[in-house]
Formats: C-alpha cells, sequence, structure tokens
C-alpha cells in the first residue's frame, strides 16, 4: 500500500483525492497518443501572392499537416476558397479567392524556391518545407 500512496504522490495526487495506479497510466497513454500524433504531422509555411496588377490576396501561414501530405494540401490548410479540377497531371487549381487563370495567366507554385516537375497533389512535402503559391503570367 505503501508503493500506491507514493505513486500516487509522485504523479500529483495523494490517495485521498482517489489517485490510483491507473489514473496515472491513462493519463501516460493519452500523452502517447498526443505525442504520436505530433510525431506523424509536419509543420510548412504556406504562402499564397497574387501579384501585381490582380486583385490582393496576400497570404502567409504556418500549417500543421500529417505527414506525407502534398503541396495541394497546404493550399487548403490556408482556409482560402479554391476552386480546381482534376487534369491529366493532377489537380489544376483553377482559382483561389475568385482570381481564375485565364488566357496566358494561372496559380503555379514553389517548394522551397524550386518549382517541382510534378502537380501539386503529387509533390509530398517536409518537415519546414515553405510552399508558394502565386498567380503568374506566362508571357512566350
Amino acid at each position: 500500500m505503501l508503493l500506491v500512496a507514493s505513486f500516487g504522490l509522485a504523479a500529483g495526487c495523494s490517495p485521498e483525492q482517489g489517485g490510483t495506479p491507473e489514473t496515472v497510466e491513462q493519463s501516460a497513454e493519452t500523452q502517447s497518443a498526443v505525442d504520436a500524433e505530433e510525431a506523424h504531422s509536419i509543420q510548412v509555411f504556406v504562402a499564397v501572392s497574387s501579384g501585381e496588377n490582380t486583385p490582393a490576396i496576400d497570404v502567409q501561414k504556418e500549417v500543421s499537416l500529417e505527414e506525407n501530405a502534398n503541396a495541394y494540401d497546404a493550399l487548403l490548410a490556408t482556409d482560402l476558397q479554391i476552386d480546381a479540377q482534376e487534369s491529366s497531371y493532377g489537380i489544376y487549381v483553377t482559382a483561389i479567392e475568385g482570381l481564375a487563370a485565364e488566357g496566358s495567366s494561372g496559380w503555379t507554385y514553389t517548394v522551397n524556391g524550386e518549382t517541382p516537375s510534378v502537380g501539386a497533389d503529387s509533390y509530398s512535402l517536409k518537415d519546414g518545407d515553405n510552399v508558394l503559391w502565386s498567380y503568374t503570367t506566362y508571357e512566350g
């Protein structure tokens, strides 16, 4: 009994307060579940910029995503209004906050300053990545 009482006191509760080893174990299990969830998530910085001569969209946000999330998931995590459609290359973002792709202008993304050679829904992000979505006009 002395061992149980000591264990309860070490956990911050006395036997009089109903502290038992089971209570401590449940608390440890809950913390383990939280730790496991955090271990399977990544932190990513996402920026969305509409550029010059367009309606202003300027968002910068750090988001927590599940491990194996992609660049499109990061965009969705900004809570902006996103319009997209499936294409032969994967998801194509047709508009953000109503600013739609038209003619030679559209939405592109970079990760850590580099333009990936795959669609946004195929680019797996890593913890600490910086994703920039920008409205670009292609000049040919």
